[in-house]
Parts: C-alpha cells; sequence; structure tokens
C-alpha cells in the first residue's frame, strides 16, 4: 500500500476517536452540564457506535476539515525532519512546496475517504476482511481494533474563560500491538459553550505537538500490516 498523507490523517481520527471513546466512565448525568460530562457523554455515544449522538458534539465537517487543513500545513513544516527520522520512507523524500501542494491537490479525496471509513465504523456492519476490498470498511475494522485496545481519561480541563475550554485526553494500550498504536498519546480539544447550557468540541489544538508521535505511530501500523 502507497503511504500517503490520507492514511496519517486517519490515525489522526483513528485517535481522535479511541481517545474520546475508549473510556469505561459511566454515562454522565443528563442534568449535569460541564466539559467533564460532555467528555463521558462522548465517550459513551462512541463506545455504543451511536452516530446522532456523536455528531451532536461536533460540527464534523468543520472539524474534519480543520484537522487536515491544520496537519497537512504543520506535516509540510517538518518534512525534511520526518525524513531524517524515516529515511527508507519515500513518502518524506519531498519538500514543504510539494506537500503543501499535494495536501491541496488530495483535500477532497482524503477528506471523503475519512468520512467513508466513520460511516462504515458507526453503521457497525461488519469490516471488509482485507485493504483490497474496501479499504474504508476494512480500516473500519482496524479502528474498532484501535478501539478496543485502549483505555483513556482525562487528564486535564482548562477553563479559559465561562464559555471556553480546552480539555487534555491520554491514551494508554493494553500492550497489544494495537493497544501500542496509541499508547501515550495525549490529545488536547478545545470545547465552546453553547446557547443551551451544552459543550461542544471544536478542534484539535496540539496538532504541532502530535506530528512525531503519530508519524512514529503511523510507521508502526505499516510493520505491523507488513508494508513496509
Amino acid at each position: 500500500m502507497r503511504k500517503s498523507l490520507t492514511c496519517l490523517l486517519c490515525l489522526f481520527l483513528f485517535l481522535v476517536l479511541c481517545l474520546t471513546g475508549c473510556s469505561s466512565a459511566p454515562k454522565a448525568a443528563k442534568d449535569v452540564i460541564s466539559p467533564e460530562a460532555a467528555v463521558k457523554e462522548l465517550q459513551q455515544a462512541v463506545t455504543n457506535r451511536d452516530w446522532d449522538r456523536v455528531s451532536s458534539y461536533f460540527d464534523v465537517e468543520f472539524f474534519l476539515a480543520d484537522t487536515y487543513d491544520n496537519s497537512a500545513r504543520e506535516m509540510s513544516v517538518v518534512i525534511s525532519q520526518l525524513h531524517d527520522r524515516y529515511p527508507d520512507d519515500p513518502f518524506f523524500w519531498h519538500d514543504t512546496e510539494f506537500m503543501q501542494q499535494y495536501a491541496l491537490d488530495h483535500r477532497d479525496i482524503s477528506l471523503l475517504f475519512i468520512n467513508r471509513i466513520l460511516g462504515f465504523y458507526f453503521s457497525k456492519a461488519a469490516p471488509a476482511a482485507n485493504y483490497d476490498d474496501n479499504p474504508e470498511s476494512w480500516l473500519s475494522g482496524e479502528l474498532a481494533k484501535i478501539h478496543s485496545a485502549c483505555s483513556a481519561e482525562i487528564q486535564d480541563i482548562h477553563m479559559s474563560d465561562a464559555h471556553h475550554a480546552e480539555v487534555a485526553l491520554s491514551i494508554k494500550g493494553d500492550g497489544s500491538p494495537y493497544g501500542n498504536l496509541a499508547d501515550g498519546i495525549t490529545l488536547k480539544l478545545a470545547m465552546e459553550k453553547q446557547t443551551d447550557g451544552t459543550w461542544k468540541f471544536t478542534r484539535i489544538t496540539n496538532i504541532r505537538e502530535l506530528i512525531f508521535p503519530v508519524a512514529d505511530k503511523a510507521e508502526m501500523f505499516w510493520t505491523l500490516q507488513g508494508w513496509q
């Protein structure tokens, strides 16, 4: 399989879902409105694969596009460092200008690809047996494996004011190959209080510091699948 920005971004998506969905924390009481309650509600919704509930906590289209644009930008800035880190990976044999244009050219198809993975994941349908049969369906199955091999907890919630917060979520794997794909990652998400008092997640705030850890995890994923 050709390594691409799309697949690295899919791993970002894996992390988003794992970190917000792996916790075994009980569902928050409906009369509790707080960032912590929103996190726990979302964790339960992802565990149940309840798309309607999950999408009520995000502007999904904006969230995915923002993640794509920011991660593509940050990756293009450090592409030479990624090449030094992984000199045998052809995807990192390019310069900043190439990566910027690549991300722009592949933006629409990459976001469609990610949305299709989400669709298969939340449909609860059995995934394809292998990548070539149906890449998006198969990757949704890989996402489920990562989800079941991880646990997540709230590390910190910082309130910048009464209507804005940032939640830091840490993930731990169970020691299995799939658990190792997300173990040790910390994801930070911006949250905004809505007019009805509920909280929504707006964007990933620490993409820059995630680039190298996520690249490392992506390389682990290629090795696990025998794609190296």
